[in-house]
């Protein structure tokens, strides 16, 4: 399992509050009981501020709204906000995979890869939809015959992406399994 912020660390533990999965650098120790910094914060009383969005457009304000729950691990607010962004016209190759993300933390892998390919569609040179996709085909859905032509297309479109060499690693497993 990989970190939920840093996707290509793998995670050393799970917050004890929201479950995410964590890197070293993410998990927040208290007496032996690990926490995200968002649940920790939370926990200690300290919530995270709603963002003002009273100046923006609706479509802009969604994107904020999804992207303090994204942060936060709120995969149903993240997803609700996000889809109501793109239904008022913020729609884009980042808000999709966003929305994907959202929806493969979710436990939803089938809609995020539908988001992760709108993503491509919309902008094939969108480095992080295609990128995704190769960790939710070996990890999420454990399917690396469909990863290896993916990752064969980010070799291809990004030979110079500080992502090759994890790309290059997944590659190799997915042809070895």
């Amino acid at each position: 399992m990989k970190c939920a912020v840093h996707t290509d660390v793998d995670a050393t533990g799970y917050c004890r509050n929201c479950g995410k999965p964590m890197c070293s650098v993410c998990a927040r120790p208290v007496r032996d009981v690990l926490y995200c910094e968002e649940c920790l914060a939370t926990v200690m009383g300290h919530p995270a501020p709603a963002p003002d969005v009273s100046g923006l457009p609706a479509a802009d304000a969604a994107v904020v709204r999804g992207n303090m729950a994204y942060d936060h691990q709120q995969w149903a607010d993240a997803i609700r906000e996000y889809q109501d962004a793109i239904a008022k016209g913020r729609d884009n190759a980042d808000v999709r995979t966003d929305l994907g993300n959202s929806f493969r933390f979710s436990g939803q892998p089938e809609k995020a890869l539908e988001q992760y390919t709108i993503a491509q569609r919309q902008n094939p040179q969108h480095e992080n939809s295609l990128f995704n996709q190769i960790g939710l085909f070996m990890e999420v859905m454990h399917d690396p015959n469909r990863a290896i032509p993916v990752c064969e297309e980010f070799l291809r479109k990004f030979p110079r992406s500080d992502k090759v060499p994890r790309v290059r690693e997944q590659w190799q497993i997915a042809k070895n399994l």
